[in-house]
């Protein structure tokens, strides 16, 4: 009597990420590593299209990402942006009040869409203490707690996933030092904005 061989389960599910935007110490670096405890047969496919991040912004983060060691897949932005990323250095004792500068220079743009100033952890506080006193703490949020407001200041990992209509990255470099992974938490430092980036560094 032939006996039949038992039919494999047909089972499949679709994982979609960015591992350069991985932050912590333990994420994988390549999607091998990353699906290696579910399995080892997979098809990797690269998604090039980029529906939310502006052409001039795609392309400086990417080029900042490659400059520090990361791999990232080059992208073509759907759209660009009217505005051109600025990039301003500035002397380290100055950092804070270039920030809350480039701040009122954006909302001079556009005082009603969102405007995030992400920095190394240990800058936040005082920054928000000097945006508060600038624009006041109706309109100044720290954290996830207050994205309803207009300005926003917060770490690259509590950025990860959001967007806003503008940012300005204070620090790339602390970021870069300062963040178990610091090159992946710039990329996503620097990919937050839909219109209007700022990275202010210090000399």
């Amino acid at each position: 009597m032939a006996s039949a061989a038992p039919a494999r389960p047909l089972r499949s599910f679709t994982i979609v990420g960015d591992i350069a935007q991985a932050s912590s110490m333990s994420a994988a670096s390549n999607w091998a590593d990353a699906v290696k405890p579910l399995t080892s047969d997979f098809r990797l496919e690269e998604l090039t299209v980029n529906y939310r991040t502006p052409t001039q912004i795609a392309l400086l983060a990417e080029a900042e990402a490659r400059r520090h060691g990361l791999e990232v897949t080059p992208s073509r932005s759907v759209r660009d942006s009217e505005w051109e990323p600025r990039q301003l250095s500035v002397p380290a004792a100055e950092i804070v009040a270039a920030v809350v500068d480039a701040v009122a220079h954006d909302r001079g743009i556009d005082s009603a869409g969102t405007l995030a100033v992400i920095a190394p952890d240990v800058a936040i506080g005082q920054l928000h203490a000097a945006l508060t006193a600038a624009f006041g703490d109706q309109v100044v949020g720290r954290g996830l707690d207050t994205l309803s407001r207009q300005i926003t200041v917060l770490g690259p990992r509590t950025a990860k996933g959001l967007e806003f209509d503008a940012v300005v990255v204070a620090d790339p470099e602390g970021i870069v030092r300062n963040e178990p992974r610091g090159a992946g938490s710039l990329y996503v430092a620097l990919t937050r904005a839909t219109q209007r980036l700022t990275v202010v560094t210090p000399e």
